[in-house]
């Protein structure tokens, strides 16, 4: 099960929460002089919690938007037939497009997987939320330019935002009507050890 069928009237990791506005800074180059730049603000249809259950309050949150998948998730047989295993670790040739596995010599598997282990995560960046009632569909496109529609939905790690909020006093002081989906115990702890592993990854020149 993704979602618990009863919301608690608590922010937990992991929530749904909608109409949060989140924004960023945009410069061209860093230097010490003054320079021109911009601020991105948006309104997502949703968010996912980010802060840790036991973190949150102090007027602040950390916040991801809910954007729509990549259709290129459906050229794979095994990712297409439930989204949500991008979530969990997988084999090389489970992460890979048949097509693609097929043409790829074993020297070539080798430079791009860890053969040595037997599953391990793809797609690092993405973590995928189930379709629900509660999320409306949306349509796509595939390679075909075949139109389709679906319901599941992406948090990128790449974007991660914090909010000033001064209703957020704990997880229990918080605009509770803006939440409107909870994870199971089972999609958080997907959740953070996938997130976990995103920041936990280190370059192979720090191998010593």
């Amino acid at each position: 099960m993704f979602y618990d069928r009863n919301l608690d009237q608590v922010f937990r990791f992991g929530d749904v929460v909608k109409d949060f506005i989140l924004c960023s800074s945009i410069i061209e180059y860093p230097k010490p002089e003054s320079y021109d730049f911009k601020i991105d603000i948006f309104r997502p249809s949703y968010a996912v919690i980010l802060t840790p259950c036991c973190s949150i309050g102090g007027k602040t949150i950390l916040l991801s938007p809910l954007d729509e998948i990549k259709p290129s998730f459906f050229d794979n047989p095994y990712i297409a037939e439930d989204l949500t295993n991008i979530n969990r670790k997988m084999t090389p040739e489970q992460s890979t497009p048949p097509i693609i596995w097929a043409r790829m010599s074993q020297e070539e598997k080798d430079q791009r997987f860890d053969m040595s282990q037997n599953k391990s995560y793809a797609f690092f960046d993405s973590f995928i939320y189930s379709e629900h009632d509660q999320l409306p569909k949306y349509k796509l496109k595939n390679k075909k330019k075949v139109e389709f529609e679906t319901g599941f939905r992406l948090i990128d790690f790449k974007k991660i935002y914090k909010v000033n909020c001064s209703a957020i006093n704990n997880s229990k002081q918080v605009p509770i009507e803006s939440k409107i989906l909870q994870s199971s115990i089972e999609t958080r702890k997907e959740l953070r050890e996938k997130l976990a592993h995103y920041f936990y990854r280190k370059p192979k020149e720090d191998d010593v």
